[in-house]
């Protein structure tokens, strides 16, 4: 399928938890802004945020024309996987992008996915840290790519996703049983189907960071808590933990340690240092993992 032309149709998916509205306005601006002409379908899927506040927020966009925006409410099956998969199916689409509601896509965003969605199945671009965050809060600007996650193939964030539709049909899209590391499992999952991820630096999205340190301590530790449950999956296909991974998250945790008392960077280093380690043990000591 050439997806070249204007014909090409194109979905986005947005996942809308519970009160996560309040960035909500800045997304829906830049994907308002988009630099790619032609109408565009836009699926906010309401996964514990009542609909009706989302409606009254659309209202208040200036959408391109031929544009259609709608909210669906998914909350039957909570998670960001349910929503998002209620998302895709509701489109009927050649291509289908997601995003997430606190973060804020380029404006020539869905004019570089369509264009890596044209030599590929899958199609990443940048995280950039920083537009939204504070200067302290981040050490690099942008994101690495690829960053090979347990040995195996890259990491790959729902924050900034596209895929052909034929990809998710044939893939079944999001895994609702993982609680986390739901995109990179499909990323995985995608590869073995013949669809490795293309990287388009034209799709970019500035990524909001979390700011208060227990709040990341908190984040990074249930992320870490599905590590192993995503090793396990993919065992057979390759997944392993590299020994020399483990080992020097161990030494730099501990240099993180040491310099946590002077300044907030430092602070921050040592919690996302910190809540890996802590989601890890919680794993090997048989703590079966939650969705949240």
């Amino acid at each position: 399928m050439s997806l070249s032309g204007p014909a090409t149709t194109i979905g986005v998916v947005i996942p809308v938890g519970q009160r996560t509205t309040v960035e909500l306005g800045p997304q829906f601006a830049a994907l308002a802004r988009q630099t790619r002409p032609g109408p565009v379908s836009v699926v906010v899927s309401c996964n514990g945020e009542p609909v009706e506040r989302v409606e009254a927020l659309v209202d208040t966009v200036d959408w391109p024309e031929g544009w259609s925006v709608v909210a669906i409410d998914s909350s039957a099956v909570r998670g960001a996987s349910a929503a998002r998969n209620a998302g895709w199916r509701a489109l009927d689409t050649d291509v289908v992008l997601f995003c997430d509601a606190d973060d804020v896509v380029s404006d020539t965003w869905i004019d570089g996915m369509v264009r890596g969605l044209e030599r590929a199945g899958v199609c990443t671009g940048p995280l950039l840290h920083d537009a939204l965050n504070e200067a302290w809060m981040w050490e690099t600007p942008e994101q690495a790519w690829p960053v090979v996650r347990f040995g195996h193939l890259p990491h790959l964030s729902a924050a900034n996703l596209g895929m052909r539709r034929t990809v998710l049909e044939e893939t079944g899209g999001f895994d609702i049983t993982l609680g986390a590391a739901e995109d990179i499992d499909l990323g995985w999952r995608a590869a073995y189907a013949g669809y490795p991820t293309r990287f388009e630096p034209g799709a970019a999205v500035q990524y909001r960071l979390r700011r208060d340190t227990a709040g990341l301590f908190r984040n990074n530790r249930h992320y870490a808590r599905w590590d192993r449950v995503l090793v396990d999956k993919h065992r057979a296909q390759g997944a392993r933990w590299q020994v020399r991974d483990v080992v020097r998250h161990l030494l730099a945790s501990g240099w993180a340690i040491a310099r946590a008392p002077f300044g907030r960077r430092h602070r921050r280093a040592a919690a996302i240092r910190l809540g890996t380690l802590a989601g890890w043990l919680e794993r090997y000591l048989g703590r079966t993992p939650t969705s949240t």
